[in-house]
């Protein structure tokens, strides 16, 4: 028995100045991923998966602030001649960050909505605040969340996928002192 896959990608990106402060990026794309087991010229099992992806972002820089602002638009969808339910997927979502360095004080925001049609509708974000105590040493504060749904690979790769898998949630609190010198950084960082 041997296996054979096939992966191939192709897109499409858009890179435009707004104004001088503003910029937008909008990006096609299609990949697939096309595996199969035979054994003896024979064909036991395939699967044949699609995603199609559009993306547009639009990021800003203006003094002290840099932020970002986007929605990105996905279609999944698998093939195999084993029966596969749901067989396709749509996921939206917009986001949004922002950045900002005023005086010693930094601040860092990012925000993020999916409306998954397998998974439902999930928010996701982060904070960092930070603190400039001298000129060579910096400390920052942060907590953040995440989402991530199974793949269909996850949930129905014959040799160990799982169709009962649920999505992942993660949340994370982190605290960092960085140290710079003009050739030499040193960071310590502790997370949870």
């Amino acid at each position: 028995e041997h296996y054979i896959t096939d992966l191939s990608q192709f897109s499409v990106s858009s890179h435009n100045k707004i104004t001088d402060q503003i910029q937008s990026n909008l990006q096609l794309s299609v990949s697939r991923d096309k595996s199969k087991s035979q054994t003896n010229g024979t064909t036991d099992y395939y699967v044949n998966s699609k995603d199609t992806r559009a993306q547009w972002i639009v990021n800003g820089d203006h003094e002290h602030i840099q932020w970002q602002a986007g929605t990105e638009w996905l279609k999944q969808e698998v093939e195999s001649n084993t029966e596969y339910s749901p067989n396709s997927r749509r996921n939206l979502a917009f986001f949004g960050a922002v950045n900002g360095n005023f005086n010693k004080f930094l601040i860092e925001t990012s925000l993020r909505n999916d409306r998954d049609s397998q998974y439902g509708n999930h928010s996701t974000g982060r904070l960092a605040l930070g603190y400039e105590l001298t000129d060579n040493l910096v400390g920052r504060i942060s907590y953040g969340s995440a989402f991530r749904v199974p793949t269909f690979n996850d949930l129905y790769w014959q040799q160990g996928g799982n169709p009962d898998l649920l999505p992942e949630s993660a949340y994370q609190f982190e605290t960092v002192n960085e140290f710079k010198l003009k050739h030499f950084s040193f960071t310590i960082t502790g997370f949870y």
